[in-house]
């Protein structure tokens, strides 16, 4: 479906060549934050399941 909002933002083809230009990097940083967020959680995890387990 196509919005009207969304219609007008795709319709500027600057716009529209930035978001393209810009893609690759973009989505190679919410991968990293993606990974970020599912690696620091089991470290901690790991770390203070090391903790509990030596008290």
């Amino acid at each position: 479906m196509i919005t009207l909002e969304n219609y007008f933002i795709k319709n500027v083809l600057a716009t529209e060549a930035v978001i393209d230009f810009r893609w690759q990097q973009a989505r190679n940083f919410f991968f990293s934050l993606f990974f970020d967020f599912l690696f620091l959680p089991f470290v901690s995890y790991l770390l203070v399941g090391n903790i509990l387990i030596m008290k």
